[in-house]
């Protein structure tokens, strides 16, 4: 079950409240500091915080390098984990470039 299906919704200016007991013991602490957030302070810095439109398109794309990067190195641990016998999956959602260790540099439409 997603932590967050265990917050329940409330107004802004109310306190939330988490249900730790279907939170894994590695999120309590996590559960703790997201429930002592008051939904107003959450309001608050999502809405003084936009990103202007003109700044969104090249930070996507720097979020987006980031994102691949991370699960190259996810890759390589998986892969230096396996090769020392250890009980380890990769991730059904791992990117099959990031796993094949190569890198797309443009997509080429196909003929009809």
């Amino acid at each position: 079950m997603d932590v967050m299906e265990e917050m329940t919704a409330v107004d802004v200016g109310e306190v939330s409240t988490i249900d730790r007991a279907a939170v894994a013991g590695s999120l309590d602490r996590l559960a703790e500091y997201l429930a002592a957030i008051p939904p107003s302070k959450l309001a608050e810095w999502m809405a003084n915080d936009p990103l202007p439109l003109a700044q969104r398109a090249p930070r996507v794309a720097a979020l987006e390098r980031e994102l691949d990067e991370l699960h190259r190195v996810e890759e390589a641990l998986v892969a230096v984990a396996i090769a020392a016998g250890q009980p380890v999956q990769r991730s059904p959602s791992a990117p099959p470039a990031a796993v094949l260790g190569v890198r797309i540099e443009a997509k080429v439409p196909r003929a009809a």
